[in-house]
């Protein structure tokens, strides 16, 4: 069992492209922590570099107590991304329901505005993988869904449909 967290990645000003996040780092970033009260309830500051990278100290955690209605999250719920210059205003994020295949309501809304939005894609507990991107640009990340169809066609299956990376980004 570990604390409750939840987890701020913080951008260079205007960064678009991969967000790599590597964890349990012993030449990571030190562990820091925002908005913490009795060592409860804070979420985990990571800083990402100009290249989109960043190490970190901190362990991959997936196992939480629920208290102060915190929850503990590496990606999705408890996932929060803003860029440096502004702290105030979090990057969107992508939401995909699988199991009713329909799309986050806010999703249509940010689309037209073509402005970055934040695609969960690969975690693990080593690393966590993120795409910011604007709507437009997500082909040049992630198989469409017709890609998708024609591997499925030739025998290459894919669990999902939403947000699989393209193989070169998986390097």
């Amino acid at each position: 069992m570990t604390r409750p967290f939840n987890q701020v990645i913080v951008l260079p000003k205007g960064y678009e492209g991969i967000v790599k996040i590597e964890y349990n780092q012993k030449d990571g970033q030190p562990k820091e922590w925002i908005g913490e009260s009795l060592g409860m309830g804070g979420s985990r500051v990571i800083k990402v570099d100009r290249n989109g990278k960043a190490k970190t100290q901190f362990a991959y955690e997936d196992k939480y107590i629920p208290l102060i209605g915190t929850h503990s999250q590496v990606s999705l719920e408890g996932l929060k991304i803003y860029y440096e210059n502004n702290l105030k205003e979090e990057i969107p994020q992508y939401t995909y329901n699988e199991s009713a295949g329909t799309e986050d309501f806010q999703y249509e809304k940010l689309k037209n505005k073509n402005l970055p939005i934040a695609y969960t894609t690969a975690v693990n507990k080593q690393k966590n993988i993120v795409v910011v991107c604007k709507v437009n640009d997500y082909k040049n990340y992630f198989y469409t869904q017709n890609e998708i169809k024609k591997m499925e066609e030739q025998g290459i299956f894919i669990d999902s449909w939403s947000n699989i990376l393209r193989d070169h980004y998986y390097k």
